[in-house]
């Protein structure tokens, strides 16, 4: 049976033995779409989570590269901890309405100014400048102020990133304007591994690297930028004793890293 229209309203018409959408159709499309993407999703969980190994899920937004660097290596931890917990990772790389995107919580880099949710600061922000000890000439790099003769990498959501690091030194340069961008963190270090250039990065993200000498941190200036890595969720989320038990996880576990 096919369904021509809805609330008194035409939803397609008949073209040449075609069905053929009108506006109306087309809206009503559109609006529907998220309505059984968001079924489809809910029956796949309950089939992934049916058997009685998991009893409790968290759905958490994720920054994708902090996520691959550091978020899931340190998941089986959790798990052994909290076997009956099973965490999952959706990539959100900007705030969004929770009431929208159904999520649980989400580990966000900012302001801490995402309205209507309860946040728990985990770290700030440390940066660092690092490059591949195979740059040309990164040996004549002795002091920050010669940085600015070297190609820098930048992201490109943080556009001034690189002028307020050469200003906490007390130094003045044009050098930020110049230079590739990249509209991710995982791109810019893979391009500093390259050898294409100085990259100015999270240090959490890059910490394996620096440990494996693959980069080499080549200006040593304490920066901490604005933002801070906060959990976040809804404040109205009531009890939930999983998201508890993973937030006062999280929390602890980057003390150590923050030490």
């Amino acid at each position: 049976m096919q369904v021509e229209y809805a609330l008194g309203v035409k939803l397609f018409v008949r073209q040449r033995q075609r069905l053929v959408l009108t506006n109306a159709g087309k809206s009503y499309a559109k609006s529907t779409q998220k309505l059984f993407e968001d079924l489809d999703q809910s029956a796949l969980h309950a089939v992934a989570y049916g058997s009685n190994k998991y009893t409790h899920t968290i759905n958490l937004g994720v920054l994708t590269t902090f996520a691959m660097t550091w978020i899931i290596p340190n998941l089986p931890e959790f798990h052994k901890l909290h076997g009956n917990i099973v965490v999952s990772c959706f990539a959100r790389p900007n705030p969004f309405d929770f009431h929208e995107d159904p999520l649980d919580a989400a580990i966000h880099c900012g302001q801490s100014t995402w309205p209507n949710v309860t946040s728990r600061k985990l770290f700030d922000e440390e940066m660092v400048a690092v490059a591949s000890p195979d740059l040309a000439e990164v040996e004549l790099i002795l002091e920050p102020r010669d940085l600015a003769r070297f190609p820098l990498l930048h992201e490109s959501t943080r556009p001034v990133e690189w002028m307020s690091w050469f200003r906490t030194l007390g130094l003045e340069s044009d050098a930020h304007q110049f230079g590739a961008r990249f509209d991710s963190f995982a791109m810019i270090k893979i391009a500093a591994i390259a050898g294409l250039g100085v990259a100015l990065v999270p240090k959490i993200l890059v910490q394996t690297e620096i440990d494996q000498g693959i980069l080499q941190v080549i200006a040593k200036h304490n920066y901490v930028s604005d933002s801070a890595y906060c959990l976040v969720y809804p404040e109205d989320t009531g009890e939930n004793p999983a998201l508890e038990q993973f937030a006062t996880w999280l929390v602890e576990k980057c003390k150590s890293y923050s030490r």
